[in-house]
């Protein structure tokens, strides 16, 4: 009786131990809430994970850089960068730039997983960077991209002009009925302070004819330069027309005037002073370059062993004489590399504007580092060149990779030769470049020093007289040179399709000035054997229809 009674006590006390177990329980949890401040956020488990944002940096791998210096004042300066990246998982990171002194020192850096499965294969990118260039002095600065180096020159300091204080008027000019002067916008300003550096005058010397409002069809104005790319945007600005002596100068603008480029230049000639008036005075005029940009071949470039190229500068008149066909290019001094002693130049180059200068030259056979300086030289003999002074040469630097192999025994005759742009000036047939044609001129038909190659083009070989295809095909180096090698002696045609699939978006439209009559075919006949015969000149020339 009493175990019966005692269970009986234990099972009635058992919802009240529960009741106090659920009280504590309560307590205890209220007073660890109490502990955690109230501005407190528990961190998520995803952010304590391992590894969850593990990546791998580097230094892109980079092959070309390009340095553009944008026709605005304050002049803009980009860098194009060109490289590759290892393989399919590693992209783009951030970009480190620091100036020291007159070197601007650029780092590109990539991203990848740490852990992922990527394709092993090379991925070309290309990056454009901007250098803060505005309010440097007058000088040549250096670009370091990941060791990869190349030069600007600015030749005048990078800083706006100031626009003329207007004295306080005096009291009776305040009296006096007036009409008010319009206001300057700052797209005019900006032309005008353009045209005051190109002209070395002061702004307020130049008059502002008119400023029209238009929607440019791209981000440069519809002004692109050769090979730069445009952003494809409306872009709405202003054309201001400006006026500063017997000179008029259009200019194209974006709306803030940070954009500026020059559409045209006409200059009236002054009119013969009659026997009453001064004959007007002789002004003397200065030679100097602004160096703008590499064309082709940046400094640095990598090259083979007797590799023939052509170097291209893209140069300012940044004097106030106008260089005329009594000018000439000239080697001044360093690794002439084959270069001729000079080149005459075809155009007159007004101040202000650009001229593309371009030597043949050829690497060394020997392997190293190989810089050739270069300048112009006027009707009286002057060579000038860049800087405040004009002494300072413009020059190329290349890097020879290797030594050139031994000569080897012929194994076969072989056909090689070029493909070049045909320049012909469309409103001038006095171009010397030019013959005459019903209803105008066309191109010579001749390779002239400084007509620039064509690269890329397919170039097929036949057996027999022309039309003959199907022996074998070759694409033309960035040169425009090929070549087809160990070939028996017969009879052979080398021809280029200018309406292939391959071709016509290189070639048209436009027209074969060379050989002539030919279509872009040659027939050419091989001996080969133990005295092979290298027959190097099979050479096409084309004229593009809308070219200048």
């Amino acid at each position: 009786m009493i175990s019966v009674s005692l269970l009986d006590r234990m099972n009635a006390s058992r919802p009240i131990i529960a009741s106090l177990f659920l009280a504590a329980l309560l307590s205890a949890l209220l007073t660890l809430a109490g502990c955690v401040a109230p501005n407190e956020t528990p961190t998520a488990a995803a952010d304590l994970l391992p590894g969850s944002a593990d990546v791998i940096t580097g230094v892109a791998t980079v092959e070309e850089i390009e340095i553009n210096l944008l026709e605005s004042f304050p002049v803009q300066v980009q860098v194009l960068v060109r490289g590759v990246l290892p393989d399919s998982c590693t992209t783009i990171g951030e970009t480190n730039i620091e100036r020291t002194d007159n070197t601007f020192h650029v780092t590109v850096t990539t991203v990848r997983p740490a852990v992922a499965e990527c394709e092993d294969v090379e991925l070309a990118f290309e990056q454009t960077i901007a250098l803060d260039a505005k309010g440097l002095p007058a000088g040549t600065y250096d670009v370091d991209v990941n060791s990869l180096k190349s030069s600007f020159e600015l030749s005048v300091d990078n800083a706006a002009l100031p626009e003329p204080s207007t004295p306080a008027p005096t009291a009776d000019q305040e009296d006096a009925t007036s009409e008010p002067q319009p206001e300057i916008s700052g797209a005019a300003s900006a032309a005008r302070n353009v045209m005051a550096k190109t002209l070395k005058v002061k702004a307020e010397d130049i008059e502002i004819v008119s400023e029209e409002q238009v929607d440019w069809p791209d981000a440069c104005l519809g002004l692109a330069k050769p090979e730069e790319s445009c952003l494809q945007q409306i872009t709405p600005g202003y054309k201001v027309t400006l006026r500063h002596e017997n000179t008029t100068h259009v200019y194209r603008t974006d709306e803030s005037g940070e954009v500026v480029r020059e559409e045209s230049v006409e200059t009236v000639e002054p009119t013969t002073p009659t026997e009453t008036e001064s004959p007007a005075t002789e002004k003397t005029c200065t030679d100097r370059i602004a160096f703008v940009r590499d064309i082709t071949v940046p400094d640095g470039t990598k090259a083979p062993p007797n590799k023939e190229f052509t170097k291209t500068w893209r140069l300012r008149n940044a004097g106030t004489c106008t260089w005329d066909t009594s000018y000439d290019v000239v080697f001044v001094e360093g690794d002439q590399m084959g270069g001729p002693d000079e080149t005459p130049l075809l155009i007159e180059v007004p101040p202000g504007k650009t001229l593309d200068v371009s030597v043949r030259l050829t690497s060394p056979s020997k392997k190293g580092t190989y810089k050739g300086f270069w300048g112009i030289r006027n009707g009286q003999g002057e060579v000038f060149g860049l800087g405040k002074q004009g002494k300072n040469p413009f020059w190329l630097q290349i890097r020879v990779t290797k030594n050139a192999p031994a000569a080897k025994k012929p194994t076969g005759g072989s056909i090689s030769g070029f493909t070049w742009h045909d320049l012909c000036a469309s409103d001038s047939t006095g171009d010397a470049r030019c013959v005459s044609s019903a209803g105008g001129a066309v191109a010579n038909g001749v390779y002239d020093e400084g007509e620039p190659r064509i690269g890329g083009l397919e170039v097929k070989l036949g057996k027999g007289t022309c039309p003959a295809t199907g022996l074998a095909a070759v694409i033309a180096d960035a040169q425009g040179n090929y070549s087809f090698e160990k070939l028996a002696t017969g009879v052979y045609c080398v021809s280029i399709d200018a309406e292939s699939d391959y071709n016509k978006h290189i070639l048209l439209p436009g027209a074969w000035t060379y050989p002539p009559g030919s279509n872009g075919q040659s027939t050419v006949k091989v001996v080969a054997g133990q005295t092979s015969q290298a027959i190097s000149d099979v050479n096409f020339g084309w004229d593009y229809e809308f070219a200048p």
